[in-house]
C-alpha cells in the first residue's frame, strides 16, 4: 500500500486493528509475522490475547487474561497454564513419538531391502535353472524336448506367481512409508506454521491418526515375510 492507503486502512472501522508493516520491516519479519493470532471473543474481553489455556475436563479451551479473572478461577477447580508452556509441552511429546516412529522405519525400511534383494535372488535362480534344465535336454533325446518346454514354462508360471506376490508386498511397505512421510510432513507443517492457541486444539487430532499409522507392527510384516516365503 502507498501511504495514503495506509492511513485509510488505520482509519477504517474494520481495519483500523490491523498490523501494518513496511516492506522492510516485513523482510527482517520470521514467520511469526504471517501467523494468525487468535484472541478472546468474549463479550468486553474482545482483542485481547489467548495467553493462557484451562486444563480442566470439560473446559480445556484457550483463554485470556480476564478470562482466568472472571470464568476460569482457581479457587473453583480451574487449572490454568501459560498456553506457550502448553504448546512446548504438546511439540515435546510430539518429537517423542517421533523419535520412536523412527526406529519403526529404520525396521519398515529394511524389510523392504530385504524384499527388494529376494526379488533380485528370484531372477538369478530363474536364470540359474533354465541353464540347469537347457544342458540337462541337450543331453537327452529328441523325444523330450517337449518335456523341457513344459518344465520351463512351468517354472517361469511359479516364479512370475511368486515375484507377484512379493512385489505386491513390496508397493505395500511403499506406500505405507510414503503415507508416514505424508503424515510426518503435515504434522510439522501445522507445528511450524499454526500458531501455539491454534496449535493446542489440533494436537489431540493429529496423535490419534499418527497413532492409527502406526499401528502396524514390525513384527507382523516379519511374520508376513516369512510367511510369504515359505509358500
Amino acid at each position: 500500500m502507498c501511504a495514503e492507503c495506509t492511513r485509510a486502512h488505520k482509519r477504517s472501522l474494520a481495519s483500523r486493528k490491523h498490523s501494518v508493516l513496511t516492506i522492510k520491516e516485513l523482510q527482517n519479519s520470521g514467520l511469526d509475522v504471517f501467523r494468525r493470532k487468535i484472541v478472546c471473543t468474549k463479550a468486553g474481553h474482545e482483542g485481547q490475547q489467548l495467553a493462557f489455556y484451562c486444563t480442566k475436563p470439560g473446559c480445556e479451551t484457550s483463554i485470556c487474561t480476564a478470562c482466568t479473572v472472571c470464568d476460569h478461577e482457581r479457587s473453583k477447580g480451574h487449572q490454568i497454564i501459560n498456553v506457550q508452556d502448553l504448546y512446548l509441552l504438546k511439540k515435546t511429546e510430539l518429537e517423542q513419538f517421533f523419535k520412536t516412529w523412527d526406529t519403526d522405519m529404520s525396521s519398515v525400511k529394511f524389510v523392504l531391502q530385504q524384499t527388494e534383494q529376494e526379488l533380485l535372488n528370484i531372477d538369478i535362480k530363474e536364470l540359474e535353472v533354465e541353464k540347469d534344465i537347457d544342458d540337462a535336454f541337450e543331453r537327452c533325446q529328441k523325444i523330450l524336448a517337449q518335456r523341457q518346454r513344459q518344465l520351463k514354462d512351468q517354472l517361469a508360471t511359479l516364479c512370475e506367481q511368486k515375484k507377484g506376490r512379493i512385489q505386491a508386498y513390496v508397493e505395500t511397505l511403499e506406500g505405507y512409508l510414503d503415507s508416514a512421510a505424508s503424515a510426518r510432513d503435515f504434522s510439522n507443517h501445522v507445528i511450524n506454521h499454526t500458531d501455539p492457541t491454534e496449535f493446542v486444539p489440533l494436537h489431540s487430532t493429529l496423535m490419534q491418526r499418527l497413532k492409527k499409522m502406526s499401528a502396524l507392527k514390525v513384527e507382523d510384516m516379519f511374520l508376513l515375510t516369512f510367511l510369504l516365503y515359505c509358500v
